[in-house]
């Protein structure tokens, strides 16, 4: 019989003995494996979903940057850029590297937006004092007030 309605015999589950013992499939039994498929699909969707909202995902620093270990509490908040300072004194300001002037020069236009925000700053650990206070002289020149040095927490006791 076929038509609509009608069942079929899965040739391809024949059992080999020549008996006919198969599987009998219902209308459009294609489909419907393809229909269970449907669940899983949903529960992977969801799942990509939780991960992209709980995960943090953050650019990558324009300069590597390995900030001094403190044992201090205090945490960063905010958005405000940061500006990088890397081993060799290369500076990047809100992820873009560019030469002292014109860095300095970004950070005046992000003071005069921003009025008396504390600018971040995320340097090296192994950055030479000779190097990271001249620098903050001539940030103290353009205009910026307060200072905050990003550090990553040492455990208590190390």
């Amino acid at each position: 019989m076929t038509g609509p309605g009608a069942f079929r015999l899965d040739p391809a589950a024949l059992d080999g003995t020549g008996t006919g013992r198969g599987s009998i499939l219902a209308p459009g039994g294609e489909a419907e494996r393809h229909d269970r498929l449907v669940p899983l699909i949903n529960i992977v969707f969801l799942l990509l979903c939780f991960f992209m909202i709980a995960g943090t995902i953050r650019a990558v620093d324009a300069i590597e940057v390995t900030p001094p270990q403190a044992t201090s509490r205090g945490e960063v908040r905010g958005d405000a850029p940061m500006l990088l300072v890397g081993r060799d004194g290369a500076l990047a300001f809100a992820g873009k590297r560019e030469g002292q002037a014109a860095v300095l020069r970004r950070i005046g236009a992000w003071r005069a937006h921003h009025g008396d925000a504390a600018l971040r700053i995320k340097a090296d650990g192994q950055v030479p004092a000779g190097l990271l206070l001249p620098l903050l002289v001539e940030l103290r020149d353009a205009g910026i007030a307060r200072v905050t040095l990003v550090v990553t927490r040492r455990e208590a006791g190390r």
